[in-house]
């Protein structure tokens, strides 16, 4: 897509840790995502996507803003196939014990939507713990279960959206539950 941002090479990181690995876990009890960057070695590894289901995942961010109700869903499919710049399950850097930085998304948002942003913090020295909520504020996730779901803002009441996403949070900055 024409004059759109593109991926900070690693040159371009703030950091000193020019190479961030990427993997996605499921929480113990909540059953929910979290994305987790952090330093790694360099390794041969894949290059981890930008958008971790494909074009579900930007299908449901085109369908958050109104693209895929009018047929314009593409404008947003270039995200499916885009790198985030990280290597899919590299083994982390175990030189030393990382600050551990928890990160919630907004309202319509996923795990996926700030990668360029949280490999830019794992490169300075960090684990990021990305959470994609299962409260219906994602734009789409996966349940436990397997199944999908999309937006569904109305699935729970409020303080029961607030309720989950505490557990979930809370469960992701539990070190233990991190691999």
């Amino acid at each position: 897509v024409i004059g759109q941002p593109r991926m900070p090479a690693a040159s371009d990181l703030p950091g000193p840790y020019r190479t961030v690995g990427s993997r996605i876990v499921r929480m113990p009890s909540s059953g929910a995502r979290v994305r987790l960057f952090y330093p790694c070695e360099p390794a041969k590894a894949k290059h981890a996507p930008y958008c971790t289901d494909g074009r579900a995942t930007s299908d449901g961010m085109a369908g958050l803003v109104g693209f895929r109700q009018i047929g314009l869903s593409f404008l947003l499919a270039h995200l499916a196939d885009a790198d985030s710049g990280c290597l899919e399950d590299a083994p982390p850097d175990t030189t030393q014990k990382w600050p551990l930085l928890v990160y919630s998304h907004g309202y319509g948002g996923n795990f996926d939507m700030a990668a360029y942003f949280l490999r830019s913090m794992a490169s300075m020295g960090m684990v990021v713990a990305a959470v994609e909520h299962t409260d219906g504020t994602a734009s789409s996730t996966v349940l436990a279960e397997g199944t999908r779901l999309d937006f569904t803002p109305s699935l729970l009441s409020g303080p029961q959206q607030l309720d989950r996403r505490a557990v979930e949070l809370l469960e992701a900055a539990t070190v233990s539950n991190l691999p």
